[in-house]
């Protein structure tokens, strides 16, 4: 084997000798070692510059003469070798980058090799930094990008002036309902929304000004159903120009949170506080006007003229006044129980059609004093419900009330009953003043009323048809309404379950009870009144002893106790909400007492859910009346344990 004739470098004139020497870049001069049949089977070194020799760590005079394959054999595994012989054998340069881990080295390099005479010259430059650079910026973008795609929140990027997409993350298309924006612009993925205004103007501003620009709250116009029709969505946008090293805004990225449910609470929330602040108003209304005629009549019973045909009739007028804020107070109870979920109900065997009828017949004679047409198509056969006789007659009533508020004479109003497959159907039908088909839905919410006009004249709190809904869904049914528009009247659908089979058994009749004791026949009595308000233990006091019973009264429970324990007494006349020791304490420790199981005990209270019943029971009570209670009643729960 032999060598092929290059110059040596020493030939080479002084001065470009010394450029070589000086270059940053690694330079080696080969020529080639040929086997017999002229075949390059190895390289040797002819020159080294300063800069190659700190590269592989052996200097030009160490590697002159020697083999590239014996001194460097990672050539051959690497392949740089076959493609040195080939810029040889063809005379084409090459040029590439590899990565060499062999002899010592673990860098990158940039090579670039030329044929000269019968050997090569390669220079060379370590870019192994460049490389690491590159792959911890590519690393960047990566981890930037799985960020963005990543992003819990919807992220765009767009590039002016028509704003077309670059990016957007899974999470923005997901919210905007629709895949494959990139590449399109703004108008054309988004057609619905309005051009030059909201996003748009929010962009164009963006890129005019430079600036970033904040969006708490944006109403856009979305089709995320794709079925052509928009729906109004709030957003918060965060739009961060992204600029370019001229000044020049290149890209906008835009964060956006949707907010239509914030939104829409919100909205609901200052719709319940306009409501609550009219409801107040009304309240107020409605306790003022009986407090008017109570007042008046007050001054009328104290007048000298008062004679016995007025006190009659003041006595008619406060009766109905008392009932009417009595029924007021009911519907604030009642509302507040269905608001936190506490409205029970006490279930039985009920004939829906007596129930109906005995509404129906309530109300028959105030139809014909206003001049209205009333019919009622009632079964003659029984319809047997499951359910609460008190509440359903409730519900009745309330529809049946609010057709006879609302129906101006000369009007006409229906009432049917009609039983289908499994179900039971009343219809409440009236020529009134109908209801604005945007309130259907609202009507049966809390405080919901009539136009004012109406309201005002007819009276009321806005919660009948709350509670009867509810009412209606606790019995498994419903309750709808219907109506062509304001004038035209509407229809009320009460739907409730049946019992199965045409002919439920009826309820067993439950033993005659005797009749109530009038009150020549009942006592005269002992009574201890226990009630921590003065004005009304008072007036207890002073009916109770004008009927001939003798009474005592105390104001806190302990005292009461006391008074038993000491006196002699055949009734405790009792109040639920008592200071310190309540009644329900207070019954419990009097039936503990020495004789205190004969004593008959009366809860008369403000309490009137079923659960306070069953505390009632439990502690020891007789009967629980619900203030406020007549004197009459009073007298008959007291016979009654008798």
């Amino acid at each position: 084997m032999t060598g092929s004739p290059l110059d040596p470098p020493d030939s080479l004139p002084e001065i470009l000798r010394a450029a070589c020497d000086t270059l940053a870049d690694g330079l080696m001069l080969f020529r080639s070692v040929r086997d017999e049949q002229g075949r390059v089977v190895d390289f040797e070194w002819l020159y080294t510059n300063p800069a190659a020799s700190r590269v592989v760590r052996r200097d030009d005079a160490d590697l002159r003469g020697k083999r590239l394959l014996v001194e460097m054999p990672g050539n051959r595994e690497s392949g740089l070798f076959e493609r040195y012989v080939q810029v040889v054998e063809t005379g084409e340069p090459d040029q590439h980058e590899f990565h060499y881990s062999h002899d010592g080295l673990d860098d990158w390099f940039s090579n670039r090799s030329t044929k000269v005479g019968d050997g090569f010259l390669v220079c060379f430059q370590n870019v192994t930094r460049e490389r690491r650079l590159e792959r911890e910026q590519e690393a960047q973008r990566q981890l930037l990008h799985r960020m963005f795609m990543q992003a819990p929140v919807a992220v765009s990027v767009v590039r002016p002036p028509d704003f077309v997409f670059e990016l957007a993350n899974p999470r923005y298309e997901e919210m905007v309902g629709r895949t494959g924006v990139t590449g399109k612009t703004l108008a054309t993925a988004f057609p619905e929304l309005p051009p030059g205004e909201g996003v748009f103007q929010i962009l164009e501003t963006v890129t005019r000004t430079g600036e970033p620009i904040v969006t708490p709250e944006l109403c856009v116009p979305i089709d995320r159903d794709g079925d052509g029709v928009p729906e109004e969505a709030y957003f918060m946008f965060t739009s961060q120009p992204i600029v370019a090293r001229d000044g020049t805004v290149d890209v906008v990225l835009t964060v956006a949170v949707e907010v239509t449910e914030r939104k829409l609470a919100e909205d609901a929330l200052r719709h319940a506080d306009a409501q609550k602040d009219e409801f107040l108003a009304v309240l107020a209304h409605e306790l003022r006007n009986p407090l008017a005629v109570v007042k008046s009549a007050h001054a009328l019973l104290r007048g000298a003229e008062a004679d016995e045909d007025a006190i009659a009739q003041v006595d008619a007028v406060l009766e109905r006044q008392l009932a009417h804020m009595s029924r007021l107070l009911d519907d604030l109870l009642d509302v507040g129980r269905l608001s936190r979920g506490k409205l029970t109900l006490e279930p039985g065997k009920v004939d829906f059609g007596v129930v109906v009828r005995e509404v129906v017949g309530d109300h028959r004679a105030a139809f014909e004093s206003r001049g209205l047409t009333f019919e009622a198509c009632l079964p003659d056969s029984p319809v047997w419900l499951e359910g609460d006789a008190v509440r359903l007659a409730q519900v009745v009533d309330n529809l049946v009330t609010n057709a006879l508020k609302y129906t101006p004479p000369p009007g006409r109003v229906d009432v049917s009953v009609r039983r289908g497959d499994g179900e039971v159907r009343l219809e409440v039908r009236d020529t009134g003043v109908g209801v604005d088909p945007s309130l259907t839905a609202r009507i049966f919410e809390p405080f919901e009323q009539a136009p004012q006009s109406i309201a005002r004249s007819s009276g009321g709190l806005g919660l009948g048809l709350a509670l009867a809904q509810r009412v209606a869904e606790l019995h498994g049914g419903a309750l709808s309404v219907e109506s062509e528009g304001v004038g035209r009247g509407s229809v009320f659908t009460l739907t409730l379950p049946v019992v199965p089979g045409e002919a439920a058994t009826p309820p067993s009749p439950s033993p005659s009870p005797s009749p109530a004791p009038t009150p020549t026949d009942a006592g005269p009595w002992r009574f201890l009144v226990v009630e921590d308000n003065e004005d009304a233990a008072e007036l207890v006091v002073m009916l109770l002893r004008r009927r001939g019973h003798s009474v005592q009264h105390v104001a806190l429970g302990a005292d009461a106790v006391e008074a038993v324990r000491d006196g002699e007494f055949d009734v405790v006349l009792c109040d639920i909400g008592l200071p310190g020791m309540d009644g329900y304490e207070v019954a419990r420790a009097v039936r503990a007492l020495p004789g205190g199981d004969r004593l008959r005990i009366v809860a008369l209270s403000g309490y009137g859910q079923a659960d306070d019943r069953r505390k009632s029971r439990e502690a020891g009570f007789d009967a629980h009346l619900l203030k406020p209670a007549s004197l009459d009643a009073v007298l008959a729960a007291v016979a009654a344990r008798g």
